[in-house]
């Protein structure tokens, strides 16, 4: 699996699912909180399916690593 979710973007995805998941935890509906897991997921695997399909990258150049 080749890492192509940058910093940044692994940061805000990381701070979108911690968020959803403290909604659905407080006011939200509970189900909210498994759709919440893709984002944190990914940014925590530092790979995403839609940009491996897409053939993008958020990585630099340094970042990328073969795993």
């Amino acid at each position: 699996m080749k890492k192509n979710v940058g910093a940044f973007d692994g940061f805000f995805r990381m701070l979108l699912g911690i968020i959803i998941i403290f909604y659905a935890g407080l006011v939200g509906p509970w189900w909210l909180g498994f759709i919440a897991l893709v984002p944190v997921l990914s940014a925590a695997l530092f790979y995403c399916p839609i940009y491996d399909i897409a053939g993008t990258s958020t990585c630099d150049e340094g970042e990328v690593k073969q795993k």
